[in-house]
């Protein structure tokens, strides 16, 4: 064992300390370049369908001219989609039949005026379908989708703002006046049938003073942490429900007032805090050369991190992942930084959206100024990403390889254990501790809801092997494995959606355990006999 000490400490003083002497680790991302959006446009919303394609609707072309068509990705290429109205600068809310209402932007080019017109965009047919106007011409406002599919809508841009209700029976209604004019504020669910309103940004664009949370129902009020820290300012690109990381739970990016250093705000219910994490956020690379962090802000729910997007001259992607697991149980949050080079010299700003698989697509943006607009498509690609670290050399590989060699060197030179007699299956799988093991790990602490489950994964922790997990689930629990896991993420989805009948699709899958919305429409269909919207249906019905 000293041997083994001896050679690992040896290889270790010979491996140099990262150049960028920063706490945040940054790795390269794999980048895979993608076609370009058909028409070129500014800070689009991007919006992941349930059939998987991504939406890119809203934003203005090269010239400030409010873009005319929509687009959907089909993970080959982008397709265009006539639109009824122009959408710069408008709002997109994903209703609970996956169809996507979009509504208002500006009425003219170079953002003036306010548009009227809402319409829905219905992926299954790939059209769009208009469905009324506002109350009041709307630019740069947000909207929520709460239980029964009302969408509350709020902000607006060189005019007066309110929040008001659209319900598909009735229509849009006013509901109420709001304390500040806003342009496009945050809303967020709080409790049931409630919601909070805030933002940072006046509808001339002016950063405010003093912010102040609207609620839909009740009285407004002010966090004690808003006085030192602001949410960041949003304008286009933005896609409800992307921040959400738990019941009535989110994440939203922050600035601090006093030195403008950036933050992550939680905010459960209408508690706001500051997310404690491990280091401070990176405001430059490792190079020196300054971030600029966005508003472009989306949450992995499944794998439970959150990702900002910046970008560093000349043509660099960046990505700030936000590691938020230990922060449910009271520890903080890890960071990472991935990186990407090559992207135009010149982008100011771009959108975002999270793919199934759990990478980043980066489309659209402009160059220099709102007359100059970008098509680019790109992505990031973080789950397959080579170990690179910042400064070109990546030391952890040779660690471990180190690691590796000093075990092999210590197990080889150590004698041959006696062999350890292997119980059989068969009667191993006899023992109801087992099962009962199997059934509290999957039942009490939720595992199934864990989307890298594994019969390994479960071995390990048990303290046994994968042939005994299957013995045992296959003689006493009369099924397989996977069935069983099954069992338990379909029952789960169904209690999620009796309890949550607003949620989206996409958010039951991925709170479930399942890997990817086609594998739990799939597992659904085979174990219901009907597909998760018919199945809501039918309740309702």
């Amino acid at each position: 064992m000293s041997r083994i000490i001896i050679y690992i400490a040896a290889i270790l003083l010979l491996v140099p300390v990262s150049a960028s002497g920063q706490e945040v680790p940054f790795v390269k991302a794999g980048v895979r370049e993608l076609p370009s959006l058909n028409t070129p446009r500014s800070v689009p919303s991007l919006v992941l369908l349930e059939n998987n394609e991504i939406l890119a609707v809203g934003g203005h072309t090269t010239g400030f001219i409010p873009a005319e068509t929509a687009e959907y990705f089909d993970g080959k290429e982008w397709h265009e989609i006539s639109m009824n109205y122009t959408h710069d600068g408008a709002f997109t809310a994903i209703l609970q039949d996956g169809s996507v209402l979009v509504g208002g932007g500006s009425a003219e080019p170079f953002g003036i005026g306010r548009s009227w017109g809402v319409e829905r965009y219905i992926p299954a047919e790939h059209r769009m379908e208009p469905v009324g106007i506002m109350d009041c011409p709307r630019a740069y406002s947000s909207a929520l989708v709460m239980p029964g599919d009302t969408v509350v809508v709020s902000g607006n841009w060189y005019s007066s703002d309110a929040i008001e209700v659209y319900v598909r029976s009735g229509g849009f209604r006013t509901e109420k006046p709001v304390t500040n004019d806003r342009c496009q504020p945050y809303i967020l669910q709080s409790a049931p049938g409630n919601a909070i309103l805030f933002g940072a940004v006046d509808i001339h664009g002016n950063r405010t003073e003093r912010v102040t949370v609207d609620r839909l129902k009740g009285e407004p009020f002010s966090p004690q942490i808003l006085e030192d820290w602001q949410p960041y300012g949003r304008m286009g690109g933005a896609v409800s429900g992307v921040l959400t990381i738990g019941d009535y739970t989110y994440l939203v990016p922050a600035i601090s007032k006093t030195d403008s250093i950036p933050g992550i705000l939680r905010i459960r219910g209408e508690d706001f805090s500051l997310l404690e994490t491990s280091a401070s956020i990176p405001v430059a690379m490792p190079d020196d050369s300054p971030i600029k962090w966005s508003p472009s802000f989306v949450v992995n729910r499944s794998a439970r991190k959150a990702y900002q997007y910046g970008f560093a001259q000349p043509g660099t992607d960046v990505l700030l992942e936000i590691d938020y697991n230990p922060s449910l149980d009271g520890g903080k949050s890890s960071l990472k930084v991935f990186y990407a080079e090559g992207s135009n010299p010149n982008k100011k700003e771009a959108s975002i959206v999270l793919t199934p698989a759990g990478n980043i697509l980066i489309a659209g943006g402009r160059e220099k100024d709102n007359f100059h607009t970008l098509g680019e498509t790109r992505l990031l690609i973080l789950g397959e990403s080579p170990a690179e670290a910042a400064g070109g050399f990546n030391w952890w590989w040779l660690l471990l390889v180190a690691i590796l060699i000093g075990v092999f060197i210590g197990l080889t030179q150590r004698r041959k254990p006696a062999q350890i007699e292997e119980v059989p299956a068969e009667e191993k799988a006899q023992s109801p501790d087992l099962i009962s093991r199997i059934t509290n790990l999957l039942e009490k602490e939720e595992w199934f809801r864990r989307k890298d489950l594994t019969k390994a994964t479960l071995a390990q922790e048990l303290g046994t092997n994968t042939t005994y997990i299957t013995a045992t689930v296959n003689s006493q629990g009369g099924t397989t494995f996977s069935d069983l896991v099954a069992g338990y993420r379909i029952a789960y989805a169904q209690k999620l959606m009796r309890e949550n009948p607003h949620m989206l699709l996409t958010n039951v899958a991925e709170e479930s355990g399942f890997s990817s919305d086609k594998s739990f429409f799939r597992t659904f269909k085979a174990k219901t006999g009907l597909t998760p919207t018919q199945w809501k249906q039918n309740r309702q019905g």
